[in-house]
């Protein structure tokens, strides 16, 4: 017969299962409780909790059912709290995009946004989501109501920064509906940090399905240039053309995507609550002009490097996914092995693009979007110093863009002199956001309208029972 208060061997051997279980769990390298391999904070203190089950079964058993009792509640009491958060938090604390073999990753279909700009950016909530398709926006209507534009990019065209209505893409749907007198869809296909690579065999996936009138291409002379090397989907063949490169995804990031759409909400937004602390009480202010030019020698070392680690050494592993640092090379040192490399990289790409909207029998229109650091006239993200530069021309890289362009005989919108002539400091948020601000996107969708309905690139919509605006 038990002794009062002591546990029975059914608590006992319940209390060594359950410290099983969690040393199980702590010890694997499986992302069970949405942390990286190896013993860190989290997996130290489940470790922890398994060894005072251990303890109590074994070297004080009456204390074990009251230990299991409190470890079974807490857990429970985390699970259902895990389980509430999730509908509210989601949005805002995980990201919408899933590993992809073809594109390296791709939006999640119907994945909702939540971002809240900074303070300094007016503090806006934006919410939005991803359609069943990967479009921001909702379904595309099949078959289509209206004349149809798809307009491919990166984060500028995503711009998760900016309400659904203020987009570029939803801009551009209004001024070609005024221009040309009836409604126009405009599908907005951007992903933010996707190279021009990256929009090529998207448009190579979807253009066949998508019926579209128009394909206009968002290229970011900002950093798209790095993205061709980065990625490591193409290599140039001896004739100058493209050749789908056997990359590897480094198991570092396969693992850091996983965990980005695993991880549980809680453990993220207290890791993030503790990023938030840690920055409040960094140094507050602009940074010096020495800070500046430091960032973009650093930019210059990283794309440096990564050019001698892809073409010098041959490495295909793919070890970042959405870091897009300023193409410092083809700016700053144009004639470097480098830069010239990347035009080529470029050309090929484009050309490629040229052939999928032929092969669909669509016109292909590009924009070229210069970076801040060249376009305004004091950015925080960087400073060019032009006496150690004297190669550098704040327009060098969207003249690059429009040369290739011109070359391939396709027509294109360089918004470095408008931006420049309009007041480009007005156009893009200030601080270390080099993104364009929603009247950035305003004047590119209208300057963008009149080229396209100027080129003759899209007909007059007939009558149709659409309304047209945009996605």
């Amino acid at each position: 017969m038990a002794a009062p208060g002591a546990a029975s061997p059914v608590a006992r051997g319940l209390a060594l299962l359950v410290a099983a279980l969690l040393a199980a769990a702590a010890l694997s390298d499986r992302p069970w409780l949405g942390a990286e391999p190896g013993l860190r904070l989290v997996e130290l203190g489940v470790l922890g909790v398994a060894a005072a089950l251990v303890v109590t079964a074994l070297a004080a058993p009456r204390w074990s059912a009251g230990v299991l009792s409190i470890v079974l509640s807490t857990a429970l009491t985390l699970v259902a709290a895990e389980l509430l958060a999730r509908p509210f938090l989601s949005a805002r604390h995980r990201t919408p995009f899933r590993l992809d073999e073809r594109r390296l990753y791709a939006p999640v279909p119907g994945a909702e946004r939540d971002y809240r700009r900074a303070p300094s950016h007016g503090g806006d909530r934006i919410t939005y989501g991803f359609g069943p398709e990967g479009f921001r926006g909702g379904p595309i209507a099949r078959p289509k109501q209206a004349p149809r534009v798809v307009v491919y990019g990166d984060s500028f065209i995503q711009a998760e920064y900016s309400r659904d209505a203020d987009t570029f893409a939803a801009q551009l749907g209004r001024a070609l509906a005024a221009s040309l007198g009836g409604p126009v869809e405009v599908l907005n296909a951007g992903v933010a940090g996707y190279g021009p690579d990256q929009s090529l065999r998207r448009m190579e996936e979807e253009l066949g399905w998508l019926d579209a009138d128009l394909v206009v291409v968002s290229i970011y002379a900002g950093n798209d240039f790095g993205d061709l090397v980065r990625n490591k989907l193409y290599r140039l063949a001896p004739d100058g053309t493209l050749r789908d490169n056997a990359y590897v995804l480094d198991d570092e990031i396969r693992l850091r995507m996983t965990l980005a759409r695993s991880e549980p909400i809680l453990r993220r937004v207290l890791r993030e609550l503790a990023a938030g602390l840690r920055r409040r009480g960094a140094p507050a202010g602009a940074p010096s002009d020495a800070e500046r030019a430091a960032k973009v020698e650093r930019y210059l070392a990283q794309v440096q490097a990564e050019y001698r680690e892809f073409v010098e050494a041959g490495d295909d592993v793919v070890r970042e996914l959405l870091s897009d640092p300023y193409n410092a090379d083809v700016t700053l040192l144009p004639d470097s092995d480098s830069a010239r490399y990347k035009l080529r990289m470029m050309q090929a790409v484009m050309e490629r693009m040229a052939a999928v909207a032929d092969a669909q029998r669509v016109p292909l229109f590009f924009v070229f979007v210069p970076h801040a650091i060249d376009v305004v006239s004091h950015h925080d993200s960087g400073l060019v110093d032009a006496a150690k530069y004297p190669q550098y021309r704040p327009n060098g890289a969207t003249d690059a863009l429009g040369a290739i362009a011109q070359r391939i005989g396709r027509p294109h919108l360089d918004l470095f002199a408008p931006f420049r002539a309009h007041g480009a400091d007005a156009l893009y948020f200030d601080g270390l956001d080099d993104h364009w601000n929603d009247a950035g996107q305003a004047l590119a969708a209208r300057l963008a309208a009149e080229a396209i309905v100027a080129d003759g690139l899209l007909r007059a919509p007939a009558a149709t029972a659409g309304t047209g605006a945009g996605r």
